[in-house]
Protein backbone atom coordinates (compact mmCIF):
# COMPACT_ATOMS: atom_id res chain seq x y z
CA UNK A 1 0.00 0.00 0.00
CA UNK A 2 1.75 3.52 -0.79
CA UNK A 3 1.85 5.89 2.06
CA UNK A 4 2.83 9.57 2.73
CA UNK A 5 3.87 10.18 6.03
CA UNK A 6 4.06 13.83 7.13
CA UNK A 7 5.50 15.04 10.26
CA UNK A 8 7.03 18.47 11.11
CA UNK A 9 10.37 17.58 10.18
CA UNK A 10 9.81 15.06 7.43
CA UNK A 11 8.29 13.51 5.01
CA UNK A 12 7.73 9.54 3.71
CA UNK A 13 6.69 8.03 0.75
CA UNK A 14 6.57 3.78 0.99
CA UNK A 15 4.90 1.13 -0.17
CA UNK A 16 3.86 -0.68 3.34
CA UNK A 17 2.70 -3.93 4.28
CA UNK A 18 1.59 -2.20 7.64
CA UNK A 19 1.96 0.20 9.99
CA UNK A 20 1.54 0.71 13.87
CA UNK A 21 0.98 4.32 15.76
CA UNK A 22 1.42 4.29 19.11
CA UNK A 23 2.27 5.95 22.57
CA UNK A 24 4.41 3.12 24.06
CA UNK A 25 6.78 0.38 24.25
CA UNK A 26 4.03 -2.34 23.86
CA UNK A 27 0.41 -3.15 21.85
CA UNK A 28 -1.22 -6.06 20.62
CA UNK A 29 0.66 -8.91 23.04
CA UNK A 30 4.22 -7.46 21.32
CA UNK A 31 6.15 -6.32 24.45
CA UNK A 32 9.22 -4.28 22.68
CA UNK A 33 7.09 -3.69 19.77
CA UNK A 34 8.20 0.28 20.54
CA UNK A 35 11.25 -0.35 22.77
CA UNK A 36 12.27 2.87 22.35
CA UNK A 37 9.00 4.63 23.22
CA UNK A 38 8.19 6.88 26.77
CA UNK A 39 4.75 7.19 27.20
CA UNK A 40 5.39 10.11 28.78
CA UNK A 41 7.05 11.93 26.21
CA UNK A 42 3.74 13.24 24.51
CA UNK A 43 5.42 12.04 20.61
CA UNK A 44 3.16 8.92 18.56
CA UNK A 45 5.99 6.15 17.69
CA UNK A 46 5.63 5.07 14.19
CA UNK A 47 6.66 1.74 12.87
CA UNK A 48 6.34 1.06 9.57
CA UNK A 49 7.07 -2.42 7.80
CA UNK A 50 7.99 -2.03 4.25
CA UNK A 51 6.05 -4.45 1.08
CA UNK A 52 8.12 -7.11 0.99
CA UNK A 53 8.10 -10.55 -0.09
CA UNK A 54 6.52 -12.87 2.62
CA UNK A 55 9.59 -14.64 3.44
CA UNK A 56 11.00 -12.07 4.61
CA UNK A 57 8.01 -10.79 6.81
CA UNK A 58 7.78 -14.24 8.97
CA UNK A 59 11.80 -14.07 9.83
CA UNK A 60 10.93 -10.84 10.73
CA UNK A 61 8.19 -11.10 13.13
CA UNK A 62 10.68 -13.14 15.39
CA UNK A 63 12.73 -10.42 15.92
CA UNK A 64 9.41 -8.08 17.18
CA UNK A 65 9.16 -10.65 19.56
CA UNK A 66 12.77 -9.71 20.71
CA UNK A 67 12.66 -6.11 20.20
CA UNK A 68 15.38 -6.64 17.58
CA UNK A 69 13.02 -5.30 14.49
CA UNK A 70 13.97 -1.61 14.74
CA UNK A 71 17.70 -2.35 13.06
CA UNK A 72 15.89 -4.00 9.85
CA UNK A 73 16.26 -2.50 6.67
CA UNK A 74 12.18 -3.08 5.93
CA UNK A 75 11.48 -1.52 9.09
CA UNK A 76 10.68 2.36 9.77
CA UNK A 77 10.35 3.54 13.11
CA UNK A 78 10.52 7.71 14.02
CA UNK A 79 9.13 9.45 16.89
CA UNK A 80 7.04 12.85 16.22
CA UNK A 81 4.69 15.04 17.79
CA UNK A 82 2.01 14.85 15.04
CA UNK A 83 1.23 12.68 12.02
CA UNK A 84 -0.57 13.14 8.54
CA UNK A 85 -1.14 9.96 6.98
CA UNK A 86 -1.98 9.59 3.34
CA UNK A 87 -2.61 7.13 0.54
CA UNK A 88 -4.63 6.94 -2.62
CA UNK A 89 -5.88 3.79 -1.76
CA UNK A 90 -7.99 3.05 1.00
CA UNK A 91 -6.26 2.70 4.66
CA UNK A 92 -7.78 -0.60 6.74
CA UNK A 93 -7.56 0.43 10.39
Amino acid sequence: LPVKLTTPDAVYEEDMFFMVVMNGASAGGFKKLSPESDIQDGKLNVILFRKMPIIDFVPLLFAVISGNHVQNKNVLTFETPELIIESPEEIST
